[in-house]
Formats: structure tokens, sequence, C-alpha cells
């Protein structure tokens, strides 16, 4: 462990913690890259609504257990939707918090240790 301690014999951080970011940000508002991400959410909302709901609908809909998808079709529609959703709209949705938690998580593994 890095943290140093004082002659009380009380432990002293060897960081800072930053200020508490604010739940809502009014200047977020009038960035481009909120809105187009807010659309990216909702288009990847709609069409995994619309595959997996199809798919189920289509399930019960089969009068043969060997002329549909099955259960184990359904379940590959729901994953299959969410990996295929979450690859396409990752870039436009979440691209600035994944490039922010890599480099939190970059500085926080770089960090020297002393004591090792």
């Amino acid at each position: 462990m890095s943290k140093e301690v004082t002659e009380e014999g009380q432990s002293r951080k060897d960081y800072v913690d930053p200020p508490p970011a604010p739940l809502v940000d009014i200047n977020e508002l009038k960035l481009w890259s909120f809105y187009r991400a807010l659309f990216a959410e909702f288009i990847a909302t709609l069409l995994f609504l619309y595959v997996t709901i199809a798919t189920v609908i289509g399930h019960k809909k089969q009068h043969d257990a060997c002329n549909g998808v099955g259960l184990l079709g359904i379940a590959w529609s729901f994953g299959g939707m969410i990996f295929i959703l979450v690859y396409c709209t990752a870039a436009a949705a979440y691209h600035q918090y994944i490039l922010r938690a890599a480099a939190i998580k970059a500085l926080g593994s770089f960090r020297s240790n002393p004591t090792n």
C-alpha cells in the first residue's frame, strides 16, 4: 500500500479526491454529441424491441416444434441483438464515457507503488 502514516497513527491518502460531478449539466444540452447519443439509444432500443418481440411472436404462432426458432432461438435473438446493438452504437453513444473510464483505469494501474 502506498498510504503514508502520520505520527498520530492516522493514515493520510496519497491522492486527492476530485469534486463530485453535477447530476445534470445544462451545458451538455447544447452539445451535438448529446443528441447524437440520444438518437443512437432510441434507434437501438427500437431495433432491439422489434427483433426480439417479432421472434417471440413467431415462436408463439408456430404449429410444429421442428419448423420454428424454439426457445434457444429466442435466447439467441436477445443475446445477438444486445451484442450487435452495443457494438454498433457504442461509438456514437458511449465514446466519451469509454475513453474516460479507460483513462482513469490506466492512470490507476500505472501508479507507483513503493512497497512492491
